[in-house]
């Protein structure tokens, strides 16, 4: 990311206001690797996440799902 890391010792700027507030202003690919770098965190601790999930479940015609045959 090209963004400037500053350091805060606030506790306000831990608020989740404050973090949306951050958040918004990144640019979109900023936050698209924000996201995915906190997905690849959270599924390296629970790989088996995903598999718990039984209610997740594709809509027919709205997605289309390929399985290697």
């Amino acid at each position: 990311m090209a963004h400037s890391h500053l350091v805060s010792h606030s506790r306000s700027d831990e608020s989740w206001e404050a973090k949306a507030q951050w958040f918004r202003s990144l640019s979109l690919a900023d936050r698209i690797e924000v996201f995915c770098e906190l997905t690849e965190l959270i599924l390296e601790n629970q790989p088996d996440l995903i598999r718990k999930k039984p209610h997740a479940e594709p809509i027919p015609g709205r997605i289309q799902v390929l399985e290697e045959a």
